[in-house]
């Protein structure tokens, strides 16, 4: 099983977007920990938002999953842990738990399923958007 790990250098990198984007934390854990890459929360603290991210991941697993319109496994090996990062502060700038909430509050059939696949849809794109953007500036 080949795994992924994040550099302390890119960690860095990643708490200052996370700031900037968004005013989230960025905390890591040990992978066994975080099996789904990461998860938003909010700091016990003052209610910030908050990223968790594990420390690693099966970069296999993680090329596995599967996305409307978008492939995984194009996402270059050094550009994935920005990805995963940026499709959780989509979620956060668009307030994506406020609307799936909402939505499942509303009590219409299927309703939240929608908005809830939309919002994912959505995080994937902005993501997938910067890492293209990156890459282009980085090589031209």
């Amino acid at each position: 099983m080949s795994r992924l790990r994040l550099a302390p250098d890119e960690r860095q990198r990643l708490e200052v977007l996370a700031r900037m984007v968004a005013g989230a934390r960025l905390l890591v854990h040990p992978a066994r920990k975080c099996p789904d890459f990461a998860w938003l929360g909010e700091s016990l603290e003052n209610g910030a938002p908050v990223i968790h991210l594990a420390d690693s991941l099966d970069l296999a697993a993680f090329r596995a999953v599967t996305r409307p319109g978008i492939a995984l496994k194009d996402i270059p090996e050094d550009k994935i842990y920005e990805f995963i990062v940026r499709h959780e502060l989509s979620h956060l700038v668009h307030r994506d738990r406020e609307a799936c909430l909402a939505a499942a509050r509303s009590g219409e059939a299927g309703l939240a399923e929608r908005v809830c696949r939309e919002c994912e849809t959505r995080a994937d794109r902005e993501a997938w958007a910067a890492i293209l953007e990156s890459v282009t500036n980085e090589s031209g």
